[in-house]
């Protein structure tokens, strides 16, 4: 099975020789772009664990589909910070175990010798009704397990967003640009900006200050020419 996005390169050539391969096609909602995300993380998770797991013994290179259910296990029961649970948990309702070829060779006996016993005792089997109670139970711990994982995962965005309000830099409040009439450039025409004239003015009505000493060196010597004797 193959989960893609509506790209345009996944339609075409590439679904007939996906279908031609026996491998059907699913392709993510538009109204939820964020799945194809969580298949492709899933998908580097599950590659950067069977490198790990290969390069443990490289001879086992050619035989990795024997290793998949090893690298998944460990991707499957491992604890999901913002849900609370393990994926199994969330989806099955239960932890769970290895089985199979994953056993040891003393847990493979032990585990034969119980087939055995429950082959030859029926009283080892489970009736239906026993079952049945198994079956439902699963689904009511399901049920609470999810509805605890909706709360948690309520819980844990409402933190995110209070944080985040608490991070916000605080804007300080707009002031008036200030510039220094002598860097301000005159301006003609219907644009002429008010503070030109006011500057201008002032400037008309007093003297510059090299004129200004010129004035008073110049007082200061005609009175002394009237003072001396």
């Amino acid at each position: 099975m193959t989960y893609t996005d509506n790209g345009s390169h996944f339609y075409g050539i590439f679904e007939e020789v996906v279908k031609s391969k026996g491998v059907k096609v699913l392709y993510g909602p538009v109204s939820h772009p964020q799945s194809t995300g969580l298949a492709e993380a899933y998908v580097r998770l599950l590659l950067k664990s069977m490198r790990s797991i290969l390069q443990l013994d490289p001879t086992q290179l050619w035989k990795w589909p024997e290793k998949v259910q090893k690298a998944v296990f460990p991707i499957s029961t491992r604890w999901v910070r913002h849900a609370g649970f393990h994926p199994c948990e969330l989806l099955y309702g239960c932890t769970p175990h290895h089985l199979g070829a994953e056993l040891g060779p003393e847990d493979q006996v032990r585990m034969q010798s119980i087939l055995d016993q429950m082959k030859t005792d029926p009283s080892q089997l489970l009736s239906a009704s026993t079952a049945e109670e198994h079956h439902a139970g699963r689904l009511a711990r399901l049920d609470e397990i999810r509805t605890a994982t909706l709360d948690q995962r309520l819980q844990y965005q409402m933190k995110l967003a209070a944080e985040d309000e608490k991070a916000q830099p605080e804007v300080p409040p707009e002031r008036s640009e200030t510039v220094h009439p002598g860097l301000e450039r005159p301006m003609e025409g219907n644009y002429r900006h008010k503070s030109c004239d006011t500057t201008e003015a002032k400037r008309g009505s007093q003297p510059a200050p090299q004129v200004q000493e010129a004035q008073q060196g110049a007082s200061g010597t005609r009175l002394a020419r009237a003072t001396q004797p």
